[in-house]
């Protein structure tokens, strides 16, 4: 166990240091929206249902909150599929 726990400390480090700085991200539009608008397509013409557009979390006040919540959530989702799955894959195997 506390050898997952070394392995998994920096990740856990890096994450909390990218939701603590996702406040100060550019609200410019990033190359992908950029070469939409340079094509004249809309990046809202993509899926109908966004759970967190523009990384707002619906019911949150704060811009800022609302930013870091939605990539707590969104880091908690991809660990979550990532842990599925490597558990999936040891029961396969073994």
């Amino acid at each position: 166990m506390k050898k997952v726990v070394f392995r998994l400390w920096p990740w856990l480090a890096l994450t909390g240091a990218l939701l603590l700085l996702a406040p100060l991200a550019s609200s410019s539009p990033d190359g992908l929206e950029s070469s939409l608008g340079l094509l004249g397509l809309s990046p809202t013409t993509g899926p109908a249902l966004a759970p967190m557009a523009e990384y707002q979390v619906p019911g949150v006040a704060g811009q800022g909150l609302s930013t870091v919540l939605a990539g707590l959530i969104g880091a908690v989702l991809v660990l979550a599929v990532f842990t599925l799955g490597g558990l999936w894959r040891r029961r396969r195997e073994g």
